[in-house]
């Protein structure tokens, strides 16, 4: 490509420098002072690939909207300079210096989520379902270097929005589709929103979120029916607190008339037993007292009562 520069006498020389072309093995990419370069992406696209392919840990030193530095890891002098061309879009290779004196590194901490999902767009876009245990093996295989799982998550959502498109750019065509929504169905409403995106962005948000908040107030209204019938049904009537206290009042007598037997009863029992074993008799007592307790007094001498 001619471009024209100055001489030493200040005459216009016209000078060819290489333009930057593609290669499927960057391997073998030999960098040339001089190179030119469409725009900055370019270079920084071709810079991941031949840190990627020669395994090498590269890394930008300074990128802004002049100039571009890549250098290699410490120890290392192999660097490229690319800087923008006054006037121009377009971008090119200033200095260089193409010889390592590193060794190959797995980690490749260049490359980045956009190159990587313009590598991948094809395989992608031939299995959008694709695991990204099998991305993570492939770029293994291919490269020798590690894929993390979050990088390879974010390499295949980045992929699958350069095919079916972002949900901003789907917005962005709202105003077209308004539009043709007025040609196909006329007489219809949609010319009140179709005067600007924003309005008409808005407007669909607020109609969505009104369906949908009606829909979940249908829902939780229905289910909160559901549930009042099926504790109705399920649940048994509940008694009233008196009565409950009242039946635990006369099941505690019963058993009290079950344990305690009668006065008249247990002193003739008494007395017969006395007069049969020549035994002593004891009075009978004014409160009432369990078979254990009149055992124990059977026992054991009247002292000994007073502890009871």
């Amino acid at each position: 490509m001619p471009i024209t520069d100055d001489d030493e006498n200040g005459n216009s020389v016209a000078k060819k420098y290489p333009l930057h072309k593609q290669l499927k093995d960057t391997s073998e990419y030999k960098w040339e002072v001089g190179t030119l370069y469409v725009s900055r992406e370019e270079f920084k696209d071709r810079a991941t690939a031949y840190a990627v392919h020669t395994e090498r840990g590269l890394r930008f030193d300074k990128v802004d909207l002049w100039r571009v530095k890549v250098t290699c890891v410490e120890g290392c002098n192999w660097f490229a300079y690319c800087g923008k061309i006054k006037n121009e879009q377009t971008w090119q290779l200033t200095s260089c210096h193409n010889k390592h004196s590193c060794s190959r590194e797995l980690k490749i901490g260049i490359m980045h989520t956009k190159w990587l999902g313009k590598v991948f767009l094809k395989k992608i876009a031939e299995n959008p379902k694709i695991k990204l245990s099998t991305l993570m093996k492939k770029a293994y295989s291919k490269w020798n270097v590690e894929l993390t799982k979050s990088k390879a998550a974010r390499v295949k959502q980045f992929a699958l929005d350069e095919l079916q498109g972002t949900y901003i750019e789907q917005y962005r065509r709202l105003y077209d589709y308004c539009h043709e929504l007025l040609r196909s169905n006329p007489g219809s409403t949609a010319n009140k929103v179709a005067r600007s995106t924003r309005r008409a962005t808005r407007v669909i948000s607020s109609t969505i979120s009104s369906t949908v908040s009606s829909t979940i107030s249908s829902q939780a209204s229905r289910q909160s029916q559901a549930e009042a019938k099926k504790t109705n049904t399920s649940r048994p009537k509940r008694k009233s607190p008196s009565n409950d206290i009242s039946s635990q009042q006369s099941r505690a007598r019963s058993k009290k008339a079950k344990m305690t037997p009668s006065n008249n009863n247990s002193g003739q029992q008494l007395k017969d037993a006395a007069k049969h074993n020549n035994l002593r008799v004891l009075p009978t007592p004014s409160k009432h007292v369990s078979i254990s307790q009149l055992k124990f007094m059977a026992r054991t001498p009247p002292k000994a009562w007073k502890k009871m």
